[in-house]
């Protein structure tokens, strides 16, 4: 049963890191740090892998021992987990819409560059062709 519970601690442990790995990536993404975003969500990732062998391993261990499911820790820790995930979810939601949000203004910016661009060349001089000789002589 320790084993089973103990599981469940580790993952809300790495959950509660993700959480926080998530508020930062926030913060970056609204200070225009793209290099730290990536590597905030790189450790996500580690963290992610890490809390699904763990939860193989619950799972092995739940259906060898269905009785230590059934006590009441397991299930406020797995409400606890439940709150946290939901928590990261509205995070990573907002920052989705805010992602979105800066892609469609760069294609604005660029359309814009675009026909900023060809306006310019419309004023510039045609490149005159060069100067050939011909001889009128004989």
């Amino acid at each position: 049963m320790t084993r089973l519970l103990d599981l469940l601690e580790i993952n809300r442990g790495l959950f509660t890191k993700m959480e926080a790995l998530a508020l930062q990536q926030e913060k970056s993404l609204e200070d225009e740090r793209g290099k730290s975003f990536l590597e905030l969500q790189s450790q996500r990732e580690r963290l992610r892998n890490e809390v699904d062998r763990n939860t193989v391993k619950f799972q092995t261990m739940g259906k060898n021992h269905p009785d230590d499911l059934k006590n009441p820790r397991v299930y406020i820790l797995s409400q606890e987990i439940t709150k946290i995930i939901h928590s990261i979810q509205k995070i990573d939601k907002e920052m989705e819409t805010r992602i979105s949000e800066k892609k469609d203004s760069l294609f604005v910016r660029i359309k814009e560059h675009r026909h900023g661009q060809r306006a310019l060349k419309g004023y510039g001089g045609h490149p005159s062709k060069k100067a050939k000789y011909i001889s009128r002589m004989g």
